[in-house]
């Protein structure tokens, strides 16, 4: 057991990036001193401190240094060599039989983080693959209040963007499974109604297909330009012939691609438990289920995701599962 942790905690550091970290550190707490030194030497013993020549410039220097210090410890510890530890963390998942609370007792058990600052610092890579709780805590570069103020403030974005689509993403998970369950043929008119692909098409697929279509290019005349007939849009050439100025019409062909939404292999149709998976990660950006402050909650950037996602907890509502 003390073989496997000191080779799991010894494979993680150093970060790669450690050299860089530590000279870019150094670059910010020297800008913030210089900051600081300048204002203290330009003081004048008869003007009082909270001067805004003064104290705004100091606590801009300690503003800049508070934001810049997380995005440099995040840069290093994404550089740190991992590929071995995660292997192992996956295999104990395995061995869990896909249960991560039961995975992360035994990895805790074998990396015991509260012995030292390294077995904490591999262990807080665990947390995070396997999603646990704890995963907050391994915040070396925020305190408890930050961390409880930038929670506070992404739910408040999530709320101000998704609005009636905010939803946890295990509840999310859970309801998902539920519906299929009981309620097949209503989600899949939800999905019908918005067409929601688990990717983007593209050429090879059986639903694309592409056709010349006949087109006019607007050109105006510049004597100054290196070539001499520049390509504009219709407006611009509409001013360019009221100005007086030499223009031409050229006609062009164009590929013009169509999509066949009923032939298309990636729309997603719940046929079976397996289709719930690719509608989850449908409805739940990639960015905020990776990680971080956003990936407690559904919702994407895209208006087809959340049309879909709010219809589905309407859905939710009105045969009692929410």
């Amino acid at each position: 057991m003390k073989d496997k942790q000191r080779d799991l905690i010894r494979m993680v550091l150093p970060s790669r990036a450690s050299k860089m970290a530590r000279e870019k550190s150094r670059e910010i707490h020297r800008q913030e001193r210089h900051a600081v030194n300048s204002a203290l030497i330009q003081h004048h013993p008869d003007d009082e401190w909270e001067d805004g020549r003064y104290f705004r410039r100091v606590s801009s220097a300690e503003s800049y240094t508070a934001k810049e210090m997380p995005s440099r410890v995040r840069d290093r510890r994404g550089a740190d060599n991992l590929s071995g530890l995660q292997r192992w963390t996956e295999h104990q998942k395995k061995e869990a039989k896909g249960d991560e609370s039961k995975a992360y007792a035994k990895c805790a058990e074998v990396l015991q983080p509260g012995k030292n600052l390294i077995c904490k610092h591999a262990m807080s890579h665990v947390a995070v693959w396997l999603d646990a709780p704890e995963a907050r805590y391994y915040r070396p570069y925020m305190n408890e209040r930050d961390i409880a103020a930038q929670e506070a403030a992404s739910r408040s974005f999530m709320a101000r963007h998704y609005g009636p689509v905010l939803i946890d993403k295990r509840e999310l998970k859970t309801l998902l499974d539920r519906l299929y369950s009981s309620q097949h043929g209503r989600l899949n008119k939800i999905l019908k109604k918005y067409n929601l692909k688990k990717r983007a098409c593209t050429d090879d697929d059986a639903c694309t297909t592409k056709a010349h279509h006949k087109v006019k290019h607007y050109f105006v005349y510049d004597a100054t330009a290196w070539q001499k007939w520049r390509k504009v849009s219709m407006w611009a050439w509409n001013d360019a012939v009221k100005a007086g100025q030499n223009t031409q019409i050229r006609d062009a062909m164009e590929v013009v691609t169509n999509h066949d939404i009923q032939k298309c292999p990636n729309r997603i149709i719940i046929s079976g438990p397996a289709d719930v998976e690719p509608l989850y990660d449908a409805l739940c950006s990639t960015h905020m289920r990776a990680g971080g402050p956003y990936s407690a909650y559904g919702g994407s950037y895209d208006n087809d995701a959340n049309g879909t996602l709010k219809d589905i907890l309407k859905l939710a509502e009105q045969v009692g599962l929410r």
